[in-house]
């Protein structure tokens, strides 16, 4: 096949403009891309939604105390009956009604100790994976809420690429490692996404 038409000094020269175009609209384009970066972890911690998030599961956590607290001295009370009981029935060296009767009273209170030492555990469980999933849920939540602001945000600024650089990965290093005049919008952010919130969680985010 002839190539020829390639190399002819017509083309050459048109090559070469075109070339010298893309080499000159190239640096054009880049400086046309816009970059700012944000912290989303701290985003996270100040978004209004989050803390009140934070703060009902805080009040679940208490409400999970208190009912520990009755299990374990529940518990608690039984413990010198038994030894009493243990103290009574080693006492008794022949077989006789009044051994029987103190060895059901042993059992039945052994029976309750161990009741509510399943309760404590059972109750520990769940609460332990209650709160998991509670946790889970309110941050996905609040990120994808954070995330849409930040994608609005970006819009209505005209930016193209906006960082997080809370170093939330494997390494906890952010991914950005240098931006050259990137700013900053983390609080231009949060005022957006805490514009609605009450009084006094925009001081505390102040």
């Amino acid at each position: 096949m002839n190539y020829s038409f390639l190399t002819s000094p017509a083309r050459l020269v048109i090559w070469m403009g075109v070339a010298v175009s893309l080499l000159v609209a190239a640096p054009r384009a880049v400086a046309e891309i816009r970059c700012a970066t944000v912290d989303l972890e701290m985003l996270l911690s100040q978004y209004h939604k989050a803390q009140k998030d934070s703060e009902s599961l805080l009040e679940k956590r208490k409400e999970y105390m208190q009912q520990q607290v009755k299990l374990h001295h529940k518990r608690k009370k039984l413990e010198n009956p038994i030894k009493a009981l243990i103290v009574k029935i080693r006492a008794e060296t022949q077989p006789s009604e009044q051994k029987d009767a103190l060895i059901r009273d042993y059992e039945k209170l052994i029976g309750e100790y161990r009741s509510l030492s399943q309760d404590i555990k059972d109750l520990e469980s769940g609460h332990v994976k209650t709160i998991k999933e509670q946790l889970k849920a309110a941050t996905h939540r609040s990120l994808d809420e954070i995330q849409l602001a930040i994608h609005e945000f970006a819009r209505e600024k005209g930016y193209h690429w906006i960082i997080d650089t809370s170093g939330n990965s494997n390494t906890k290093i952010s991914p950005l490692i240098y931006a050259k005049d990137a700013p900053d919008v983390t609080e231009e952010i949060l005022s957006v996404i805490n514009k609605d919130a009450p009084e006094k969680n925009k001081e505390k985010a102040d």
